[in-house]
């Protein structure tokens, strides 16, 4: 048995926590029965504990779980633990699911039990092969939400180190926005449950399991791929947080897990793309490309020491070392260039009004706010770095937008790619990234305190 997992059991499971939480989910499954279910019907009552179970469930696993697998290591940081587990044999597995499933065990304790007791409703208006279904996405999603809590804690675990401060326990203002993504999807959750508890095929019922999805030309079950889109995401998150741990217990990583998710992730979604739209699936996929080098570039920590390293061996030709400190931002951005590649050659069929200057206008734009973001995260003060860089950002696309507009299309191509000036968006967004990049490169070769 995994020795950390046997820790966190003890820690977490302990006979009264675990007396309290039972106590607590039959007290909530019986007034459930007893307030809502007021008539002698069996059906009625049926559908008030299922309700009452699948609420539990939402709740436990992925509010009270989600918080417990994103204090897993900030809490051991506090206590002054951590750098003595991280001197244990434990490898980066035993170490990431021992924690991720030995922190959250009290709360998956109770949310399957209040999973259990919706058992009965959901056989009763899904029958049992739906059941099965829903039970499994919703042990998924838990397993998502957790995994994904528990890897940016890592994330914010190893910025904290490279800004020289301590991971507080508290969230701050990624935790604040974690919690509000959290409770929206416990709100969607919530809001099926009441549509399969009234046998409705209405609204989030509809798209959630009852009507088939086109997805690379081939028909499939709506139920059935929704689970399966779960089932490989919450083993993306556990994926994401074993490579994190792999840091955290001082192994390197190269980067060929983080290009695999991307690339899993650009064809999962061009795949909703029109069979004849092929333009639209490069645009899909540079999209999330796009997407992967900002999250790369805010998640990697303001390690100025690595990137002098990295451009040192890049310039030698030294890639097999190279690769172990290749930041995040970097394979994202060269799948953005060619998905924008093939998106150029595509875009007059699938988007009239758009040149293939216009893709690469993006990409410079790309090129400028990564630049922009690495001009602030290496500044006198990178643990405000983050902040500044957004607000920055948001000054350039928002403020600068609508100044820009004054201009018509040719002064909104300033600020950001415009099809009504195509080439003006791609020599103004050159520009910008050389400036800005040439301040950044000055910042990153700043000896450290400088």
């Amino acid at each position: 048995m995994n020795p950390e997992f046997v820790r966190n059991l003890w820690l977490e499971t302990t006979p009264r926590r675990i007396a309290w939480a039972g106590l607590a989910v039959v007290l909530i499954l019986f007034a459930s029965g007893v307030l809502f279910g007021h008539t002698a019907a069996n059906a009625s009552r049926l559908n008030a504990v299922g309700i009452a179970g699948l609420i539990v469930f939402l709740v436990a696993a992925l509010l009270w779980g989600g918080r417990e697998a994103g204090r897993a290591v900030r809490i051991e940081i506090g206590e002054r633990t951590w750098d003595f587990q991280r001197l244990s044999a434990l490898t980066p597995w035993a170490m990431t699911w021992g924690k991720l499933f030995g922190a959250t065990s009290l709360a998956w304790l109770a949310g399957l039990v209040g999973l259990i007791a919706a058992i009965p409703l959901l056989i009763m208006r899904a029958g049992p092969t739906r059941a099965v279904e829903a039970i499994v996405g919703a042990i998924a999603l838990a397993i998502l939400l957790q995994g994904a809590a528990f890897a940016g804690s890592l994330v914010a675990v190893r910025k904290a180190r490279a800004e020289g401060r301590l991971a507080v326990i508290r969230g701050g203002i990624g935790g604040f926005f974690a919690g509000l993504a959290m409770l929206w999807v416990v709100w969607q959750g919530l809001s099926l449950a009441f549509v399969m508890a009234r046998g409705g095929q209405t609204g989030l019922g509809r798209w959630a399991g009852l009507d088939p999805h086109v997805w690379w030309s081939v028909n499939v079950a709506g139920a059935e791929f929704v689970v399966a889109s779960l089932a490989a995401y919450a083993a993306w998150a556990v994926a994401g947080g074993w490579r994190l741990m792999r840091l955290e217990l001082q192994l390197r990583n190269a980067p060929w897990l983080w290009i695999a998710f991307l690339v899993f992730t650009a064809l999962y979604l061009a795949g909703f793309a029109g069979p004849a739209d092929v333009g639209s699936r490069f645009a899909l996929m540079a999209g999330v490309f796009a997407a992967g080098a900002y999250i790369g570039a805010f998640i990697d920590p303001a390690d100025r020491v690595g990137l002098r390293q990295f451009a040192q061996q890049c310039r030698q030709g030294d890639w097999r070392a190279a690769r172990y400190r290749t930041p995040l931002a970097a394979p994202a951005l060269l799948l953005t260039l060619l998905a924008v590649i093939g998106f150029s050659l595509q875009s007059s069929a699938s988007f009239p009004g758009a040149s293939p200057a216009f893709g690469f206008a993006a990409l410079a734009f790309l090129v400028r706010d990564l630049g922009v973001i690495a001009f602030f995260r290496f500044g006198p003060r990178p643990a405000r770095g983050d902040l500044g860089a957004v607000l920055a950002l948001f000054l350039l696309y928002a403020v600068g937008g609508a100044v820009g507009a004054l201009g018509g299309d040719a002064g909104r191509a300033f600020f950001r790619p415009d099809t009504g000036a195509p080439l003006i968006s791609l020599v103004a967004a050159a520009v910008q990234a050389l400036i800005i990049w040439v301040l950044a490169i000055g910042r990153i070769r700043r000896p450290e305190g400088a």
